[in-house]
C-alpha cells in the first residue's frame, strides 16, 4: 500500500540551507559597508590607542557627524591612517611655540606640546576648505599627520571610530 502525501524534493530539502547562506551573505555585506574593524598600527595614537588595538569604525557617516575630537581613519597615498580631528572645515589652523591654535584660539588639550609645527612652521596659517579637516595623532611628537601632508579631504575618510573592540594588554 502506497502512502499518500508529498515526497520531499531536492529543492525543499536544501531550502533551509539556502536561506541561511543568503542571510549570512546579507549580514556580511551590510556590516562591510556600514561598519568595520580597524587594527591600530604604530604608536601615533598613544596613549589613547596602542599598536595592535582593534577598533570599531562606522563607514556610513556625514560631514555633520565629524566633530573636533572625532577619531577617523583615512587613506593617505595608499596607506590607512588613524588620527584625531582637531580643526573643521572653514577653520584656520596655526602653531606657535608648541601650541596649536584654531581660529586664533589656543586648542585646549591634554596632549604634549608639539615640538614641530610641520607645514605650520614660521607663522603659517592654513585655512581649511569646506571639505577639509586638520588631523593629528595623539602622540603629537611621534606622528605623521596633517602637519606633514596637509588637510584631509572628506572623500579620503574611510570610517569614524565609534568604539574599542579589543585593546592589547598594557
Amino acid at each position: 500500500m502506497k502512502q499518500k502525501g508529498k515526497n520531499p524534493t531536492f529543492f525543499s530539502s536544501i531550502l533551509p540551507y539556502v536561506v541561511a547562506v543568503a542571510v549570512a551573505i546579507a549580514v556580511i555585506l551590510i556590516l562591510k559597508y556600514t561598519m568595520g574593524f580597524v587594527q591600530v598600527s604604530g604608536s601615533s595614537m598613544n596613549p589613547t590607542y596602542y599598536n595592535g588595538d582593534i577598533l570599531h569604525g562606522a563607514r556610513k557617516f556625514t560631514k555633520s557627524s565629524i566633530k573636533r575630537g572625532t577619531v577617523i581613519t583615512f587613506n593617505e597615498k595608499g596607506e590607512t591612517l588613524i588620527k584625531r580631528v582637531v580643526a573643521l572645515p572653514g577653520e584656520a589652523v596655526s602653531w606657535n611655540n608648541g601650541v596649536l591654535y584654531v581660529d586664533g584660539k589656543m586648542l585646549e588639550t591634554t596632549y604634549p606640546e608639539m615640538a614641530d609645527g610641520g607645514i605650520l612652521d614660521n607663522g603659517v596659517t592654513v585655512t581649511l576648505a569646506d571639505d577639509e579637516y586638520f588631523c593629528l595623532g595623539d602622540n603629537r611628537n611621534n606622528s605623521r599627520d596633517s602637519r606633514m601632508f596637509g588637510p584631509v579631504k572628506f572623500s579620503q575618510i574611510d570610517s569614524i571610530i565609534v568604539d574599542e573592540y579589543f585593546k592589547m594588554p598594557r
